[in-house]
């Protein structure tokens, strides 16, 4: 693939970048597929990720390191990811702590930043207005809406189904509006996967830390550890196809594709609407973790029938959310 020349400056900047989409990973119904649209490297990435291949390997088991990170621009992934896991341990902490208190005004940011950006990207697909650019947009929509609609699942433990999760999960990332917690939660498998297998992993660590091998005598804690490693081969197996998939409609079909991404965010902007009522009884059947994350990706959205001071200020941050991405916009536009 062709590798764009960077300044330090760049690369600093898709640090950034990298931790704003860490940062969105953690807003329920959020994915960081869309920081990528927004941001403008959505297609270089996933040209990066189409990049693994064959070839590629082939040139790493031949010792050519430095043209393994060339055809792979692994420069500018690990900018991303470097911003993505400094935003995990850093960032997002800090944004764990505002979802528990100030949950709706932060759902309202977010939701004014992702409703503005939806236009800002609609505007850039040359002659948005054909009837074949607003059929697909309507298709996308049609297609978000319905997701979110669909009530949990029940867990299943069988190990080809766990791949399979791993390979739907991933789409959050290059999907953008597709959440891989909530499509977790869909079919079932979120407190299995992204509570229970993560909670063991790091208690493996530890032992492991301690040169104490004893969890390998727990049939529970090893198979927690299948767990994680068959979900991690998923997610690299859907990263490699779905990133082959979208490179292809991007180069053939880019209004169309950006079109139908559209409407899917557009369709799926429910999901972080910031007046919401938790369903108890649909916790209590799926069995999730209750924390703010799972609660808020099984409540139900209403439009508030009175405006006080609470709304106001959720009000005011939708705005507020609308007004970052007015600004970015121009800004990027003149640089």
């Amino acid at each position: 693939m062709k590798v764009i020349k960077r300044t330090n400056k760049d690369f600093i900047l898709l640090i950034l970048k990298g931790a704003a989409m860490g940062l969105a990973n953690k807003i329920p119904g959020v994915s960081g597929g869309i920081v990528a649209l927004i941001t403008g490297f959505y297609q270089e990435l996933i040209e990066t990720f189409k990049s693994f291949n064959i070839n590629s390997l082939l040139l790493l088991r031949n010792g050519r390191i430095n043209d393994f990170f060339k055809a792979t621009n692994s420069k500018f992934l690990i900018c991303i990811f470097s911003g993505v896991i400094f935003s995990f341990f850093s960032v997002s902490l800090i944004l764990d702590y505002y979802m528990i208190n100030f949950e709706k005004q932060v759902l309202g940011l977010f939701f004014g930043m992702i409703l503005s950006s939806v236009y800002f990207i609609i505007k850039k697909i040359s002659s948005y207005y054909q009837l074949k650019n607003i059929a697909i947009t309507i298709l996308g929509f049609v297609f978000g809406f319905s997701i979110i609609l669909i009530d949990p699942g029940i867990e299943r433990k069988s190990l080809l189904f766990i791949v399979l999760c791993g390979f739907i999960s991933i789409s959050g990332m290059t999907l953008p509006g597709l959440s891989g917690s909530y499509l977790l939660l869909i079919i079932g498998n979120y407190k299995l996967i992204l509570v229970d297998s993560v909670n063991n992993l790091l208690f493996i660590i530890r032992d492991l830390l301690q040169l104490n091998f004893e969890f390998l005598n727990n049939n529970e804690k090893v198979f927690m550890l299948k767990v994680i490693v068959l979900f991690s081969l998923g997610s690299l197996i859907g990263l490699i196809t779905l990133s082959n998939i979208l490179s292809f409609l991007l180069r053939k079909y880019n209004d169309l594709t950006i079109s139908l991404l559209s409407g899917f965010i557009i369709g799926t902007l429910p999901s972080i609407w910031p007046w919401k009522k938790i369903d108890e009884s649909i916790i209590n059947e799926s069995d999730v973790n209750s924390n703010i994350f799972s609660n808020i990706l099984l409540s139900k959205p209403y439009f508030p029938n009175q405006l006080n001071s609470e709304n106001l200020y959720i009000l005011l941050f939708i705005f507020f959310g609308i007004l970052i991405i007015v600004i970015l916009e121009k800004y990027g536009s003149k640089n």
